[in-house]
């Protein structure tokens, strides 16, 4: 959210210290159940880069670059993205999608404390500040900044997050890959993990008010500090 990425640029250029920073983000993370109000957007899209960007206004916006069909609505605080690409086809939920040539480039404008549900064939989904993040992606990568929630499965591919997790359960699954994750300044939250049949041990940053799951099939994890 743009509020975060606030907090995050006056620390880097020295306006405030660590400690104003860890305080002010630790109440971002109080009020993350009036972000999750502020809107959410759905994404369907089945094989495409998705890059999300903070929006000028209030309103959604969506861009697509390549071959490919891009649908937008948005009503109030909802709005529903879906994209096919050139040469999908299929019928009911089985679709298929040719490998070869570049994949389509979609941006997209959110307003800020929106989040996202996420449903991803293929492809990459890139996001600066998002209140939340749901949703499935089935081969790609996933690397967001200053998540305030998260509950995602992937199914083979890397995910990659700054965190500031607010207070309650969250949790990443991946079928395939590795997860890589970072605490925000400010951010308390414990990881729990689990690498295919044995578990990880414990980490916890600060009080440790929030609890993240991390589920990996076959692959590797890495908690940084």
């Amino acid at each position: 959210m743009a509020e975060l990425e606030r907090i995050l640029r006056l620390l880097k250029e020295g306006r405030i210290d660590r400690e104003e920073a860890e305080r002010l983000i630790a109440a971002l993370g109080e009020a993350a159940p009036a972000a999750r109000e502020a809107g959410r957007l759905f994404l369907d899209v089945d094989r495409a880069d998705v890059v999300v960007r903070p929006a000028r206004g209030g309103e959604v916006t969506a861009a697509a670059h390549g071959e490919g069909r891009l649908e937008l609505e948005q009503e109030g605080g909802e709005a529903r993205l879906r994209f096919r690409a050139a040469g999908a086809r299929g019928f009911g939920p089985i679709r298929l999608v040719g490998l070869g040539g570049k994949a389509s480039r979609i941006e997209v404008g959110l307003p800020a404390g929106w989040g996202a549900v996420l449903k991803l064939g293929m492809g990459a989904f890139e996001a600066g500040a998002l209140g939340f993040l749901e949703g499935e992606v089935g081969l790609g990568t996933v690397a967001v900044e200053g998540l305030l929630g998260l509950d995602l499965k992937l199914g083979k591919g890397r995910f990659s997050a700054g965190l500031a997790l607010a207070e309650g359960e969250h949790r990443v699954a991946v079928g395939m890959g590795e997860v890589a994750i970072r605490p925000l300044p400010g951010a308390s939250f414990r990881v729990e993990g689990r690498v295919g049949t044995g578990r990880v041990e414990a980490r916890v940053f600060g009080e440790g008010r929030a609890r993240l799951l991390v589920e990996i099939g076959v692959g590797r994890l890495e908690v940084g500090a």
